[in-house]
């Protein structure tokens, strides 16, 4: 069984796919986000379960390892990218990596794999890059400045510890479920179906540059480039590029959007390349050639074109992509029942709120999923009443659930 933290984010997703299709078994964890795609419901409660995990809690972490007998790890855990604030950006990515690594260590798993990021590169004017070039100190973000630093802990750790970790350095990924909108084309792709001009009034002058480049990777090559890695009996090396093998550039980008839907436009592309963007920005792939045999099966034009395999549809990945639809209020007067959306609809499931922020009164008895009482206590943060629920987790034996692979240990009354 295959823990896959983060795993329904864009890429933890088509990872989940992937190694569902070549027969293995996951669980998802889920923190903020509340659904279950419709690609995973021939799966749920057989071979894919569901469970709502926060990675900064240790106890979290063993609980839902403990209970589908987890033997190895792939770690997508991240703040935004955008950011939240440099303390909880640090937190997450600190205190989350600490208790995964220390999870695999107290339940003797096969293997942690953690996502890095081609941002690791970010400071080197030029590629391709190799994964034992030296790195500078210096990071001009914080995906590159926490990546870097997460390599360095997490490998200080496996010595210490006899932990097997691997660094998978991750290329700049397009492709189906992706939905934060924030690669150019996926803005192209979705402005071009409604018969639009993409916004990028985000960026700065509202402009992308037509010259900048980056190892946009299909996301279907890099989940199969995970895969192999993360199942590989033995690995020579701890830390594998995969990506696309090739540089692209914004221009080249549209180009190939427009092969699959003519009426693409993008007022917004101008020329030049933005000082900071590498020269040939490619991360080298000959590591994990040699010793997995991954190899690329897509470039840009066949990546933005490809269908999605069956039962997922047959429409091509560029119309694919888009953010999920409004999430319905979860927040109820006098119960701790969740919605959550399962194969496009929403279902109602009694488990225990885990929102810090609930507006629940001191004091609030909620409903676990057997119908027992759960205690609610109150906390106060810089003066702020807040509700906190509060729960100690018991290391028993899996507990039979309908509720979509939760299967929660009850806390003693």
């Amino acid at each position: 069984m295959i823990l896959i933290i983060g795993g329904m984010g864009f890429i933890g997703l088509n990872t989940a796919l992937r190694l569902l299709d070549t027969g293995e078994s996951v669980v998802i964890t889920q923190h903020s986000a509340h659904r279950v795609p419709d690609a995973l419901t021939p799966y749920l409660n057989d071979r894919a379960f569901v469970d709502r995990m926060d990675v900064t809690k240790l106890y979290e972490v063993m609980d839902v390892a403990s209970r589908h007998k987890v033997d190895s790890i792939i770690s997508f855990a991240a703040p935004p990218a955008r950011g939240i604030s440099p303390q909880e950006d640090y937190r997450i990515y600190t205190t989350g990596l600490q208790n995964t690594l220390e999870a695999a260590r107290i339940l003797g798993m096969r293997r942690v794999s953690l996502a890095s990021s081609t941002s690791v590169y970010g400071s080197i004017p030029e590629g391709p890059f190799r994964e034992d070039m030296p790195l500078p100190i210096h990071s001009g973000t914080q995906v590159e400045a926490f990546k870097k630093g997460m390599e360095i802990h997490a490998f200080h750790y496996a010595a210490r510890a006899g932990v097997n970790v691997v660094s998978l350095r991750i290329g700049s990924i397009y492709g189906p479920y992706y939905y934060s909108m924030f690669n150019p084309m996926s803005r192209m792709c979705h402005a071009a179906l409604k018969g639009e001009d993409p916004d990028f009034s985000d960026r700065p002058g509202g402009t992308i540059n037509e010259d900048d480049e980056g190892d946009w990777t299909y996301v279907g090559d890099l989940a199969r480039g995970i895969q192999l890695v993360h199942t590989a009996d033995t690995l020579p090396h701890d830390t594998y590029n995969i990506g696309s093998g090739a540089a692209t550039s914004t221009k080249r980008v549209l180009e190939a959007v427009q092969k699959s839907l003519p009426d693409a436009v993008c007022s917004a592309l101008k020329p030049g390349r933005t000082p900071s963007n590498a020269h040939n920005p490619v991360m080298d792939l000959s590591r994990i050639g040699e010793d997995v045999g991954y190899a690329p099966e897509h470039d840009i034009d066949s990546g933005i074109a490809a269908p999605l395999p069956p039962p997922r549809g047959g429409v091509a990945a560029a119309c694919a992509w888009g953010p999920p639809p409004p999430r319905p209020s979860t927040r109820h007067s006098r119960s701790s029942r969740r919605s959550v959306e399962i194969g496009g609809t929403w279902h109602t499931s009694s488990f225990p709120h885990r929102r810090e922020s609930s507006r629940w009164p001191p004091g609030h008895t909620g409903t676990r999923w057997g119908g027992a009482p759960g205690r609610w206590h109150s906390v106060h943060n810089r003066g702020t009443s807040r509700i906190a629920w509060c729960r100690r987790v018991l290391m028993a034996p899996p507990t039979p659930s309908s509720h979509e692979g939760r299967n929660l240990v009850p806390r003693p009354a």
